[in-house]
């Protein structure tokens, strides 16, 4: 844990200024949120097995680790009981803790010869972990533990007509801005002549993905969401430097600790006004000596005021993969309601759902869970087994399961056998 002993010292040159901006109080239609947090561990060690497939932990560090999943409240559960997933940038493995946060093992060598341990949260993982009070814990975890912050990115959501896309659709045309980066924005989408903006789905990028970069779109366009969110537009600052992250997860509990967490977006609006100025053009041919743009200055104030640790109202896991089947399925759906009629219908939608309840993975339960417990329900795997019991006597396996169309005496018993096994673990 942290040394209390000690003085905490935040390099405000290292974040870039913050003499310059002046808050003010939060207007409606402007929050912001944290929406990713990648760290690198090198304190616990592992034991492989021959083809190292399933690099484990050792004993000690599994329950060293422990502390660390606490705040994922898994530190009763045995690690590798987890489903496991590939990794990604060099790491073995990952396993689910909760919605949006993953633990990577066995990945990059560091420095003391140890394989590193990963973890990812994204923006959901950030919601769920500050809606359960963990993400402050967590924090003061990672500055005693951490080797390395790998990314942090925070998140802007502007529901107001200050600074509009069009708006900086136009000036980033006319390349009416500076910036500290050689390159200029890169403007990417599906091609549409017809578009305002030239794209259907534009975004807007500027900077270096691995240092600092900056991405703009138009946030309703990515829900779909356009004829109900007129005015949506997302700005994401992604860190990738350590230095820089630590320094801001320095400041965000020190300003937890002090009930005073007003400045991180300050500072977010300081880093954005330090790499990034749009300027309205003048007569002077040195971009530096025009004017700064009033609507860029004027959302800049308004990002100063964001509350932080407001967990925003974004879209769990459940909220994503439901609109995912209605986009890609419901049509099929449609279709096979059409060729079979109501009644057979609905006996084939509870036939696939009785097939894939007991195919069931760890992620999976949590979805569930999750749901629940954002919709103050209370989750009950018995009441749940009693609904597929009575799904199960309501159709005929042997009317949509092709597999068994063709076999003997011999799979109906085994079907009778597999029936009696799920009565029994009902029963208990």
């Amino acid at each position: 844990m942290l040394d209390y002993s000690k003085e905490y010292e935040v390099d405000f040159g290292n974040l870039l200024s913050v003499t310059m901006n002046k808050k003010i109080p939060l207007r409606e239609g402007i929050t912001g949120c944290f929406d990713w947090l990648s760290i690198t561990f090198n304190c616990f060690s592992y034991e492989a097995d021959n083809d190292f497939t399933y690099a484990k932990l050792t004993g000690e560090s599994q329950h060293k680790i422990k502390e660390l999943l606490k705040f994922f409240n898994r530190e009763n559960d045995n690690l590798f009981s987890f489903d496991r997933e590939s990794g990604a940038n060099g790491f073995k493995y990952k396993i689910c803790l909760q919605e949006g946060c993953y633990l990577l093992f066995y990945g990059p060598i560091t420095m003391n010869g140890c394989p590193s341990t990963g973890l990812n949260i994204t923006g959901v993982g950030c919601q769920w972990l500050i809606s359960h009070g963990k993400f402050y814990g967590l924090l003061k975890y990672l500055i005693e533990y951490v080797y390395r912050f790998t990314r942090f990115d925070s998140a802007i959501d502007n529901y107001t007509n200050i600074m509009p896309l069009s708006h900086i659709n136009e000036l980033v045309k006319k390349r009416s801005y500076v910036s500290i980066f050689k390159n200029p924005f890169k403007v990417t989408g599906t091609p549409n002549p017809e578009s305002d903006y030239g794209y259907d789905g534009v975004t807007y990028y500027l900077g270096n993905a691995s240092d600092i970069l900056i991405r703009i779109y138009a946030k309703n366009w990515k829900e779909e969401k356009q004829e109900e969110i007129k005015d949506w537009t997302r700005w994401e600052i992604q860190l990738r430097d350590h230095e820089r992250i630590k320094q801001l997860v320095t400041l965000i509990i020190l300003g937890y600790e002090g009930d005073d967490y007003s400045d991180y977006f300050n500072i977010v609006a300081s880093i954005l006004r330090e790499i990034l100025m749009f300027k309205i053009p003048g007569k002077n041919k040195q971009k530096t000596r025009w004017e700064d743009d009033l609507e860029y200055l004027k959302f800049l104030n308004e990002v100063n005021g964001i509350k932080l640790f407001h967990a925003p109202k974004g879209k769990s896991e459940f909220e994503i993969s439901k609109a995912w089947f209605e986009k890609s399925c419901s049509l099929f759906l449609t279709q096979i309601c059409m060729i079979y009629g109501e009644e057979k219908f609905f006996k084939y939608i509870k036939y696939l759902i009785t097939d894939k309840f007991f195919d069931m993975k760890e992620n999976n339960y949590n979805l569930v869970i999750n749901e629940f417990e954002r919709q103050n329900k209370k989750f009950n795997i018995n009441e749940i087994a009693k609904m597929m019991n009575k799904f199960e006597g309501e159709f005929n396996r042997y009317e949509f399961d092709l597999s068994l169309k063709d076999e003997t005496i011999d799979q109906d018993e085994k079907l009778l056998k597999a029936m009696e096994e799920r009565k029994k673990i009902l029963d208990e």
